[in-house]
């Protein structure tokens, strides 16, 4: 957006349903657990977008996720290449 990069992290759960409705998430849990993220090279700027906290440069950061929502931040600039 602009001049950021906007991240997403999601849980992968199972979604089940048919043609006709029902079926749901299955095992989708409230639970909060800590993840890193980490950047092939460092990247600047980087903002909680959910809690508006600056979290500076460097190439790996801690987040709190819970399970249920997206661990949601960006940073200046485009994504470091592979």
């Amino acid at each position: 957006k602009g001049d950021r990069t906007l991240v997403f992290v999601l849980q992968n759960a199972v979604v089940t349903g048919s043609a006709v409705g029902g079926g749901g998430v299955e095992g989708l849990v409230n639970q909060k657990t800590k993840i890193d993220v980490c950047f092939r090279e460092p990247v600047q700027d980087v903002v909680d977008e959910r809690t508006g906290k600056n979290l500076g440069n460097g190439r790996r950061f801690t987040f709190d996720f819970n399970s249920v929502e997206a661990v949601f931040f960006s940073f200046q600039g485009v994504p470091p290449r592979r």
